[in-house]
């Protein structure tokens, strides 16, 4: 291939033209998105039981859903919540496993036990986990004009369906504001009066509004469709209905018993632009689709909107395409910016202008001809990808560096420039295909691992090992092309003659290796065991964490006062917190939802004492502070509430990554939830004494209070009753329900029947007379057929593959994690448990554990794989044992760069390392390869190391050196819109190279000299 570039470099130009070509045509064709398409291998039942306490909720449908969708094959774990009126439950599949199979063995198993499910229940929702499920903007409303209720109508009849039909939207979802509906309220006295229940009153409503087909007759020829009209076309016709019959046998009018009157909804919920109460529009996408042109588009869609409606106001309050924009911006930056200082510290060893830029153009021609490749495995640009372009940066140039400095060596020795591109490249082919499939073969045992590290970390591998390829098919065809037509001899010389800085520095090697390295390579042997021994007890002062947290701009705290609490007493605490946050010159938006929402994710709902602020900040380059760092202070100022859990939240982890919602999770397994209860206390008891946890909370909250009206089944049975029959009557007077919806001027609006509930504000015990009506006609008192109780029911009951569970939850402040964590394990091994409770820490220890050995593996994996590698290529079970003896001394450099710099050892780190055991060898190859190129022409055996070390010094520290100053911007881009996930990478890479650099010039001839038997002295 070398030769036929060199005499046909048209060629060779045409062929690097069309690859450029549809690499340009394909990259305008990529995505840009936050992250890789991450599917977490889960499916969610989402079951609806109205107004149904949790421990009913737990017995009636949770536990019969679990036993079912257990035996789904694949199955992992299954985890449930049971919250007043809804079931969640989670089943989680081994990765790997198809998810459109799963989830439907998951509907057809629930379709099995449906019919065995309470008769009102609604039907079992099962849908896959999607990270699409996070909303990708979310606008505030206003209007000047319009009242929230007005605002909300317009936007559910206009806005939304017009939003809904953008494309790539797959739903929007409108919060706060209220609805207007049409409320039937009973007056019980009346009712009574009446002798008519509150039943058959909703029967009777829903009975009496159906337009229905009547079927069809043939008149003349003609054939005319019947069809029966019904509903209520006005309020008098519903004033008018009859629901039932006096002993008299008179009618009883609704008119009668009850009055009829326009509302607006219950307030369940609000959301608000800093104080000011709005209406809320989130957007969600479609799975799959471009985060940031759905954006575009929908910003498109609003600016029409806010043409046609000049008194609403939508102002943008969050954005995922923001942070993926900025975030892709400061990537190719540090990308750009690594390149230009590559091709400086290239100059600066060849002190000329044209063979530095053709070498440079390694960089440009790699990654856009690898664009194609990306484009066809279905990448589209994100933060790995691109992380993975600019981490290759400074690698791009070794196989250029390597092939131009050999050429210009032949050129040296007197070769015309034609034969010594040809020979120069092919003479280091070899070196260079190996040191590049050394390189590569590191990422195989990415491809291998499971679970979120392996769909987090498999395209950055990918695209860093299509860059290579595409940099070592530059190195051997343009190169050897441009360095033959465009670099002529005199060139070559007045370089050598320029290069007078270096000069010194060669002389300084030569002497220190022939007077010290080598004649006392001994003691260098014992002091590098002795540095890489020291190096190892640093790693117990280097914390340990999963991934580290990522700052999109946007601080999220969690607000959740005491269940009893009320909507107004949360919106006022609320309030409180939107003070503090604008007082930060950070805080560019402040939002919050409160309360019940229609837009909760997972279909759950929210409580009357719950809240979510959503603080936008200004871009990081013009903050000093981190999200969550602003999230903090802004918790430390925050009034106390006795009772509350007030936190701030990690979104991206949490979402993304499957973070724990607190870096400290202890999980306590059994039935009897008063004993776990009290084991959960001890458990947080005993963690609370150790320095550095704070703000505990259990998972299970028994607080809200409750009146139990326990049905005395023989009384009612006497009456003809039922507990159902009973539990109705109850339900459609206190909760109120829907019976039907209200055809007016062309609009539909919800009619709710329910009672006057005023008289009981003074007195609940006035409950105990509520009237029920046996069907025989009589009335008796509610405490004639049952008996009252007050207690505190649990908020949410947790499960664990069928066992009740409660977690202890803590955060770790001011001491390393990995400390805590070790304290935490020596205090609950103690613990003593009874018979058939357990016990296991998990949260992000539990993640960390599996990192570090998935990875740790990866890394082993990765060591013999290269070994493999270099023994195929050079024919020799032993010389690969000298290169790997390398990479030891690119470690001790991880260890003291992330100790040095505060870095911890999480998933980018770790992948910095596995990247590391690829490039340090290719020092010693280069070296190793030189060596016995030398000997082979009849150079003394320690004449060969010395010369070859000698030679070789320049070519290996400008690729080493390119490399160092190409990821110098990924290291100082912490700071920056998504820095926090590159720069642990850059930062262990940098530490290895540059230890890895230095040590290998001295160690390798060393070594070598030891395994060959050289005499040295």
């Amino acid at each position: 291939m070398i030769k036929f570039s060199v005499k046909h470099p048209v060629t060779i130009l045409m062929f690097i033209g069309v690859l450029l070509v549809l690499g340009v045509v394909s990259l305008s064709r990529m995505g840009l998105d936050l992250l890789p398409q991450l599917t977490y291998p889960a499916v969610t039942v989402v079951t609806r039981y109205e107004n149904v306490a949790p421990e009913d909720i737990e017995q009636l449908i949770t536990k019969p859903i679990e036993s079912v969708v257990s035996t789904v094959s694949g199955v992992k774990k299954v985890t449930s919540q049971s919250i007043e009126g809804v079931s969640v439950v989670i089943v989680e599949f081994e990765w790997g496993t198809n998810l459109d199979f799963a989830a439907q063995e998951v509907r057809d198993k629930i379709g099995l036990i449906e019919r065995y499910l309470p008769a009102d229940v609604q039907k079992p929702i099962v849908f896959k986990f999607d990270a699409s499920m996070m909303p990708v903007a979310r606008y505030i409303v206003t209007s000047d004009r319009y009242s929230l209720t007005q605002l909300k109508k317009l936007l559910e009849d206009d806005i939304k369906p017009f939003l809904e039909r953008v494309e790539g939207v797959a739903t929007v979802d409108v919060m706060g504001g209220r609805e207007i509906e049409y409320w039937v309220e009973v007056d019980i006295p009346k009712l009574l009066e009446g002798g008519v229940s509150f039943n058959q009153i909703s029967q009777m409503l829903q009975l009496n509004n159906f337009n229905f087909p009547s079927g069809k007759v043939d008149v003349r020829h003609k054939t005319l469709l019947i069809r029966t009209v019904g509903e209520y076309s006005s309020i008098r016709d519903l004033e008018n209905q009859v629901v039932g019959f006096r002993k008299n046998g008179l009618p009883v009018f609704l008119k009668d018993v009850a009055k009829i009157y326009v509302t607006e909804s219950e307030r369940l919920g609000f959301a608000k632009s800093f104080k000011d109460e709005a209406v809320m529009v989130s957007v969600y996408k479609r799975s799959g689709a471009n985060t940031v042109q759905v954006v575009r588009r929908v910003d498109k869609a609003v600016a029409r909107i806010s043409q046609w409606y000049k008194d609403v106001k939508l102002q943008k309050g969050f954005d995922q395409a923001r942070f993926i924009t900025k975030s892709a911006s400061e990537t190719i930056n540090t990308g750009i910016i690594g390149a230009i200082l590559a091709a400086i510290m290239i100059f600066l060893f060849l002190i000329d202008l044209r063979p530095t830029l053709v070498i440079s153009l390694a960089i440009p021609l790699s990654v856009i001809i690898s664009f194609t490749v990306l484009y066809f495995l279905g990448y589209s640009l994100n933060m790995m990808t691109l992380a993975g372009i600019a981490l290759g940066v400074g690698m791009l140039v070794d196989a250029a560096v390597v092939v131009v400095e050999n050429i210009f060596r032949h050129e040296e020795q007197g070769e015309e420039r034609y034969i010594a591109a040809i020979n120069g490249a092919e003479e280091v082919w070899t070196a260079i295909s190996a040191s590049t499939l050394t390189n590569i073969v590191v990422f195989l045992p990415l491809i291998y691992i499971g679970g979120m590290i392996g769909q987090f970390t498999k395209p950055m591998a990918i695209t860093v090992a299509v860059t290579l390829l595409a940099s070592l098919l530059v190195a051997v065809t343009i190169i050897p092309v441009m360095t033959s037509s465009y670099i002529t001899q005199a060139v070559a010389l007045k370089e050598m003659r320029k290069r007078y800085w270096f000069t010194p520095l060669r002389d300084f090697y030569h002497r220190l290796l022939t007077q010290f390295v080598l004649p006392k390579r001994g003691i260098v042997l014992i002091l590098t065991i002795v540095l890489f021994i020291v190096s190892i007890p640093i790693l117990k002062f280097i914390d340990r964490e999963f991934m580290p947290s990522m700052d999109m701009g946007t601080a999220i705290i969690s607000v959740e006062l005491p269940p009893a609490t009320s909507l107004q007493e949360t919106e006022h605490y609320v309030d409180q917190l939107i003070d503090i946050a604008e007082e930060y010159p950070e805080v560019e938006r402040v939002m919050a939802i409160g309360g019940l929402s229609s837009g909760m994710i997972f279909g759950t709902s929210q409580g009357s004492n719950t809240a979510t602020l959503m603080i936008r900040l200004v871009d990081a380059a013009k903050r000093k502070k981190s999200s969550m760092q602003v999230a903090n202070e802004i918790l430390q100022k925050a009034p106390i509430y006795e009772g509350a859990t007030v936190k701030s939240m990690d979104l991206v982890n949490t979402l993304f990554f499957g973070g724990a919602g607190k870096p400290v999770e202890v999980s306590l397994y059994g039935n009897d939830l008063e004993e776990l209860l009290s084991l959960a206390n001890r458990v947080a008891d005993e963690i609370g004494k150790i320095k550095g946890i704070s703000g505990i909370e259990l998972s299970f909250k028994k607080a809200k209070p409750e009146l139990r009206i326990n049905i005395l089944r023989d009384k009612a049975a006497y009456f003809g009753l039922t507990p159902i029959q009973i539990q109705r009557e109850l339900q459609i007077a206190f909760q109120g329900v829907t019976t039907t919806k209200l055809r007016l001027r062309g609009k539909d609006y919800d009619l709710v029947l329910k009672a006057d509930t005023t008289y009981l504000k003074e007195n609940v015990e006035k409950l105990y007379y509520f009237p029920i009506i046996t069907p025989m006609g009589a009335v008796i008192p509610l405490k004639e057929i049952a008996e009252f109780s007050y207690d505190f029911g649990a908020v949410q009951i947790d499960r664990e593959n069928q066992s009740r569970v409660i977690k202890v939850l803590a955060d770790i402040r001011g001491r390393k994690k990995s400390e805590v964590f070790s304290e935490i394990r020596d205090r609950l091994f103690k613990l003593s448990l009874p018979e058939g409770y357990s016990l296991q820490i998990k949260g992000e220890l539990e993640q960390v554990q599996d990192m570090i050995k998935n990875l740790g593996i990866s890394i082993f994996a990765a060591i013999l794989l290269v070994y493999m590698i270099l023994a195929a290529q050079l024919e020799s079970l032993k010389d690969p044992i000298i290169i790997m003896l390398t990479i030891p001394l690119a470690f001790v450099g991880i260890i003291w760069a992330l100790f040095i710099t505060g870095t911890t050892i999480s998933v980018p780190s770790m992948v910095g390392a596995l990247i590391l055991v690829g490039v340090v060898v290719n020092q010693a190859i280069v070296m190793l390869t030189f060596y016995k190129e030398l000997r082979e022409k009849g150079v003394g055996p320690l004449e060969a190391v010395i010369e070859g070390s000698v030679t070789r010094l320049r070519p290996v520290l400008i690729t080493n050196l390119t490399t160092i100053f190409g990821l110098i911007p990924m290291a100082l881009s912490g700071h920056t819109e998504g820095g926090a996930l590159r720069q642990p990478l850059a930062v262990s890479m940098i530490g290895g190279l540059v230890t890895s650099t230095i040590m290998t010039f001295l160690v390798v001839p060393v070594i070598y000299t030891y395994f060959e038997k050289i005499k040295t002295k």
